[in-house]
């Protein structure tokens, strides 16, 4: 989709789109598909521990 988007000159906020992927696998890390962006493997790189830790539950994409 991004792609069509960027062929097509068509505005697309990325921030957005990245933030909604990392709010997902703060949810849930172990169900989240991997992302194509890399996001998950650029987090699990920085901070490996996050993998480990417990799931949280988050309202609003507030923690």
């Amino acid at each position: 989709m991004l792609v069509y988007c960027i062929m097509e000159h068509l505005l697309v906020n990325i921030g957005e789109i990245i933030s909604e992927h990392i709010i997902a696998w703060v949810k849930h890390p172990r169900e989240a598909r991997p992302f194509l962006h890399l996001i998950e493997k650029l987090c699990l790189k920085a901070c490996p521990t996050l993998e480990k830790l417990p799931q949280v539950e988050v309202k609003d994409g507030i923690l």
